[in-house]
């Protein structure tokens, strides 16, 4: 059996003004999660969610939302070919904003599969395998709306768990009022989707040294596409431009 608790705060970038003083939304979120193997290689997990949605300073909406999800692991023939089919439900308990009375918290349902090969035979250091590559795809849809549905896939290769290379494609459908610059006004099945792609680097000292420390730095860049909005007449909401992600992560395992 495994335990987590954890915090995570942001702001929405998104500022209300209120009696001539400008506020920025924040939110926390502070979860309890726990997860069992009851069967081996299936695992289950839930997250309870307490989300905290901040407007004006001292004023403070709360809201409970839950989260289900099973993971297996299957290895075809040996260790180094190992499959990884998943499903998960977020907010099942179907909690709405209490603030908000007319809004709703999406209901998401995920299905997906990765497939991982490591070559164990090959080791740099005598640990770190030479070799891993790591490929998945899964399906995502909004039971809360009819429009918000999205394929994703990627590709990871991994050198020496030291350098990886990735790449990705999603598809999404979007809200009838939206469409790309080449899709039809009104077009309910409107859509976007693009190429993404990345690098991280990660010095697993762990695994090299006795020293329970981990750095990771992933990079990711990608094009977004063009929205419009069609309602009345043709009016960019944003127009295309890259999207670029840096994340730097210091693990200590004690």
């Amino acid at each position: 059996m495994n335990f987590k608790l954890s915090r995570f705060t942001f702001d929405a970038n998104q500022e209300v003004s209120l009696f001539g003083t400008d506020y920025d939304t924040k939110f926390t979120f502070t979860t309890f999660g726990f997860a069992a193997e009851p069967i081996k290689n299936w695992h289950i997990g839930t997250n309870l969610k307490l989300l905290e949605t901040q407007v004006v300073k001292g004023d403070v909406d709360r809201s409970f939302i839950a989260d289900v999800g099973i993971l297996g692991r299957i290895e075809l023939g040996d260790e180094r070919h190992v499959l990884k089919p998943g499903a998960s439900l977020s907010n099942f308990n179907a909690a709405d904003p209490a603030f908000d009375v007319d809004s709703k918290y999406p209901i998401f349902a995920r299905i997906g599969v990765s497939y991982e090969y490591t070559s164990s035979n090959w080791m740099v250091f005598d640990t770190l395998p030479a070799i891993a590559v790591i490929a998945q795809v899964d399906y995502e849809d909004d039971y809360t709306t009819y429009y918000r549905r999205s394929f994703k896939s990627g590709l990871e290769l991994g050198l020496a768990k030291i350098l990886y290379l990735r790449a990705g494609y999603y598809y999404q459908t979007v809200n009838e009022h939206l469409c790309t610059p080449s899709g039809d006004i009104y077009n309910p099945n409107a859509f976007v989707s693009a190429f993404t792609y990345g690098i991280g680097v990660e010095a697993p000292l762990h695994e090299i040294t006795k020293l329970p420390i981990r750095l990771k730095i992933n990079y990711a860049r990608m094009m977004e596409p063009e929205l419009i909005n069609q309602s009345i007449e043709a009016t960019n909401i944003y127009a295309s431009d890259i999207f670029q992600s840096l994340t730097v992560r210091l693990d200590w395992k004690f």
